[in-house]
């Protein structure tokens, strides 16, 4: 499915844009693009899955499609940066999108959606918004591949098909574009009442995006420089929110 969003997003690129930076810091990767702007794309970065793999390829609209194909998660990871640094100018500096979009933090959003009696599949640990959601419904399901982030009550990853058809409620981390696991995902919850895809690295065209998920949270780079800074120095979401502006887009 990833290497479709990939094909599809570069036929929506009509515009010389010139890759102007890209790194992969600890935590999250970024790709700068430039047209009469500049657009920062960000990815996280899964390093549990990292040995062995290599150095990634600098990314292009000629291979991003490979890119997304590959088994190299270095690869992978450099192809979301770039493909969500080329949505971010489509929709912003282009104004080239369909969705509705307006600046709102998405926790808050998505916190705002559930019901009481909900039962909630949450991929990725994204641990302020699993407190907020565990104030609101009464059961929240997290899963996560990341052996450390588990600590915080997370599931292994390994078991949350057991929960995914049952869900009423699904919300995913943007890093399920890193890890192929989009297709799986949406396949499984398809009796869900509701799918949301959230966080920085859920930058990809909401046009595209929306397809398959009720609603997108994801996060505008604001201030180019500093934000770059931060992810060389190995900052994270908490650190990126000073230099980022959270957004929601939702299907007209």
């Amino acid at each position: 499915m990833i290497d479709d969003f990939m094909d599809i997003l570069s036929k929506m690129v009509d515009v010389e844009l010139v890759l102007q930076d890209f790194g992969i810091g600890v935590r999250y990767a970024y790709c700068a693009v430039k047209g009469k702007e500049v657009s920062v794309g960000l990815s996280y970065v899964l390093w549990e899955d990292l040995s062995m793999v290599g150095v990634a390829k600098k990314p292009s609209l000629r291979n991003i499609k490979k890119l997304a194909a590959s088994t190299n998660m270095l690869d992978r990871v450099m192809c979301i940066a770039f493909a969500n640094a080329l949505s971010q100018y489509l929709i912003w500096v282009k104004g080239e999108v369909g969705c509705l979009i307006k600046e709102q933090n998405f926790i808050d959003f998505v916190a705002g959606k559930i019901k009481r009696g909900d039962k909630i599949v949450v991929i990725g640990n994204m641990i302020p918004l699993v407190e907020k959601l565990k104030k609101v419904a009464k059961k929240v399901y997290v899963f996560e591949r990341n052996p450390i982030l588990r600590a915080f009550g997370a599931n292994s990853d390994c078991f949350e098909y057991r929960y995914l058809e049952e869900c009423d409620v699904l919300i995913a981390s943007g890093s399920i574009l890193v890890n192929d696991m989009v297709d799986p995902i949406v396949r499984f919850t398809s009796g869900a009442r509701a799918r949301y895809i959230v966080g920085p690295t859920a930058q990809l065209h909401p046009d595209i995006l929306t397809n398959f998920f009720d609603a997108v949270g994801s996060t505008r780079v604001i201030d180019v420089d500093k934000a770059i800074e931060v992810v060389k120095l190995g900052g994270g979401r908490k650190e990126l929110e000073k230099v980022c502006r959270d957004y929601v887009a939702i299907k007209e």
